[in-house]
């Protein structure tokens, strides 16, 4: 069973929101007369508790049902958005990112669960394409949009994210997608196999490969926070303009899309460690070149060495996660609950580093040692799986 693409209009939307709602937010809190560091407080105090809120989400979308889920979150994020320009202070300001950020997580693992739904294998990973490719345009376009809304007016960018949220409820209450709920998925469809019936994957192997790459995903998204907090700073100490950073943005996300169809359309990577710590390789040899390079086309390279990692292991946590014939929403919880640590944890640590060490280079430094540490564990989880799969 093919999902509909209109559904995919939501992901798409969700993220294009956020796009706009993140650029938008540092240009309307400097209007407040708010610093840096009170604009990295608001923004940062809502990314624990999006972590934490998303493993009860994907939870209640499998007993209550997905879709009214992921309906409520995109509603309450519309809201959220909406009363972004009514915030008169850093506490106001805090409260309603921690909202935006509390919405964002109800959303997202419900409706991984619907997209993931009735799918194994091969199946699984082309259904995750369109998913994947998205939320990762709508992202790229939200940033897009934004620049051009805020040249006209600051308030405005908010108010067009807010219907974006509200557009993207619609889309998810309105398109009817069979297997709501665990409950009626098991009704529509009681003899489904086992996880990837391709490979006949035991079940001890399948959660260590889940476990790995949930793992993985959090070091990726540990150096990627680290990247997109400190490039800028080692960027202005090697005389690289603010071009650069744009390079950086759009190499991430284009690399990031391109692996999604390459692993959505090719499959023998599935339940093979091989292809997974090769990306982890490249990562390490990115983020080394990040601390020793100095020509903005070899920094380029190590940027693309990264976004290939990135989009490796994210592909991948969320195959081995959804890859399974019950929980979707919870495990697709555990998935981007991960990933969002290792983002609060990358920003966090680096710039801790940083501060004790006095040198830019330090995060980038301690995001390769993560690399090296995942590398052990990642490689000593799925070795001991080699042999059952």
């Amino acid at each position: 069973m093919r999902l509909p693409l209109i559904l995919f209009a939501a992901s798409f939307l969700m993220d294009g929101c956020m796009g706009i709602f993140n650029l938008a937010l540092p240009q309307f809190a400097e209007k407040l007369g708010l610093s840096p560091a009170e604009i990295g407080i608001a923004k940062g105090a809502a990314t624990l508790p999006y972590a934490l809120i998303c493993v009860f989400a994907g939870v209640l979308g499998d007993r209550l049902g997905w879709r009214p889920v992921a309906a409520v979150g995109c509603f309450c994020i519309s809201v959220s958005l909406f009363l972004v320009p009514t915030a008169n202070g850093l506490l106001s300001l805090s409260i309603i990112c921690l909202a935006v950020s509390v919405a964002q997580g109800t959303f997202w693992p419900p409706f991984e669960g619907m997209a993931g739904s009735g799918h194994s294998g091969s199946a699984l990973s082309k259904q995750l394409i369109p998913l994947n490719v998205s939320w990762s345009l709508g992202y790229m376009t939200g940033l897009l949009v934004c620049g051009y809304l805020i040249s006209h007016l600051l308030k405005l960018p908010f108010y067009v994210a807010a219907g974006a949220g509200f557009a993207a409820g619609l889309v998810v209450l309105i398109v009817r997608v069979p297997g709501d709920s665990d409950a009626e998925k098991q009704a529509n469809d009681p003899g489904k196999q086992s996880p990837d019936t391709e490979c006949q994957i035991p079940d001890a192997s399948h959660h260590r490969y889940t476990q790995a790459h949930r793992l993985a995903n959090f070091v990726s998204y540990f150096c990627i926070a680290v990247v997109l907090t400190y490039f800028p700073a080692r960027a202005s100490e090697l005389s690289l303009g603010s071009r650069s950073i744009s390079n950086l943005v759009f190499l991430l996300g284009a690399l990031r899309v391109a692996m999604f169809f390459i692993l959505g359309s090719w499959h023998r990577w599935h339940y093979r460690a091989g292809y997974t710590l090769g990306s982890q390789v490249l990562g390490l040899a990115g983020m080394i070149g990040l601390v020793f390079l100095k020509s903005p086309a070899l920094l380029l390279l190590s940027l693309g060495c990264l976004g290939i990692m990135l989009g490796v292991t994210y592909f991948g946590s969320m195959y081995y996660s959804m890859n399974s014939e019950h929980s979707l929403g919870r495990k697709a919880g555990w998935h981007e609950c991960m990933l969002r640590m290792g983002e609060f944890t990358g920003g966090i640590t680096g710039g801790s580093a940083a501060s004790y060490f006095d040198d830019s280079r330090t995060p980038f430094v301690l995001g390769a040692g993560m690399v090296v540490l995942a590398i052990i564990v990642c490689g000593w989880l799925m070795k001991e799986s080699a042999g059952t799969v």
